[in-house]
């Protein structure tokens, strides 16, 4: 499966609302994540099914999920996981600080009502633990032993809890939580990311999937800049909803398949970046058919621009000369369903864009 690069988040935060996975799937020992994508799979337990509803509001979504398990194997009591988000950021530590060690991991409980979580099985509610992992990794070539200390400090938060099988049996697990947006410090806008990798550690591929990502009571859904299926088939946007559907998907470890998407801080408009290595038309109304704006026809790759509105696929923009059009950002091919990238959000003109263009 391709695997694609995500935004590149620079002293960010990444939310990463995802799928409850197998514990042991990952590296023993208390964390549960696996950057080298060496987990494997559980030997009995598979994920038949999972539905996602995400409700947007002011500075956070309410997630609620259902997976339907299925245990082939005899009666067990898996121990599952659940990644509720992950941040880091580079920093400068004195010889005082410093403690000697290339790289330093602590653990420690925090109180469940930070995410409002809680997962139950068949309406009975299960017994969590949420636990925040710290670790500090030495940049030894940006460092300059006795004068100061470069370093990476990155912390990833996720709840822990059991479930009990008996033999053959299929069983919900329903999960609750709120999630802060993150994203790109210094940027004008935040993101919800829902991964499915995790899901990838059960027997098989998950057998069917859908993602609905919805306004909450307080949210204006013109909020929503843009969107990106990540190894997923393309999303559909109806009645002020995006849904995400798949069947017998496989996903790979991290960063794998997901779904973003992306909404601003503030009303105010922000940086897009040019991503299709062709360019863009660079059109009068948001139709393929309209005219071109003459004094510039064509948005090159690199180009920045400036973000007022989006209707459906379309953005209504200004480049950096003030030329007023309208941009085609995303297009779905009518025949494959694969959804094509040719623009994004950007954290401005000094800021980091890896965001790579197709799906």
């Amino acid at each position: 499966m391709k695997r694609l690069a995500l935004l590149l988040l620079v002293l960010g935060c990444l939310p990463t609302l995802a799928d409850s996975g197998w514990y042991q799937s990952e590296f023993p020992g208390p964390q549960p994540f696996n950057p080298l994508g060496q987990g494997i799979e559980h030997p009995d337990v598979v994920m038949a099914d999972e539905e996602v509803r995400i409700s947007l509001g002011q500075g956070s979504a309410l997630v609620y999920a259902d997976f339907t398990f299925r245990n082939e194997g005899q009666a067990q009591t898996v121990q599952m996981f659940f990644p509720l988000d992950s941040s880091g950021e580079w920093g400068i530590m004195s010889e005082e600080e410093y403690g000697g060690e290339p790289e330093v991991t602590t653990v420690e409980k925090i109180m469940t009502g930070d995410y409002s979580f809680s997962a139950s099985v068949n309406g009975i509610r299960l017994e969590e633990q949420i636990l925040r992992e710290e670790t500090v990794q030495l940049d030894s070539e940006e460092s300059e032993p006795g004068s100061y200390y470069s370093t990476y400090e990155h912390s990833n938060t996720y709840a822990i809890y059991e479930v009990p099988f008996a033999a053959g049996e299929t069983l919900r697990l329903s999960v609750e939580y709120r999630q802060l947006y993150g994203g790109p410090k210094h940027a004008e806008w935040a993101e919800m990311y829902y991964p499915v990798y995790t899901g990838g550690s059960w027997k098989g591929p998950i057998g069917h999937g859908i993602i609905e990502v919805r306004a909450g009571v307080d949210f204006n859904w013109n909020g929503v800049w843009q969107y990106q299926s990540v190894d997923l088939p393309s999303a559909r946007e109806k009645d002020e909803r995006l849904i995400w559907e798949f069947e017998e998907l496989e996903p790979e470890s991290e960063p794998g398949a997901g779904v973003r998407v992306m909404l601003p801080y503030t009303d105010e408009p922000c940086w897009g970046i040019v991503l299709a290595p062709g360019g863009i038309n660079f059109h009068t109304l948001p139709d393929p058919a309209a005219t071109r704006v003459s004094a510039h026809p064509l948005m090159k790759e690199g180009e920045f621009f400036t973000i007022f509105e989006r209707q459906g696929d379309w953005w209504r923009v200004e480049d950096e000369d003030g030329n007023a059009g309208w941009l085609r950002w995303r297009y779905v091919d009518p025949d494959t369903g694969m959804e094509n990238i040719y623009a994004a959000i950007s954290p401005g003109k000094n800021g980091y864009h890896a965001l790579e263009s197709g799906a």
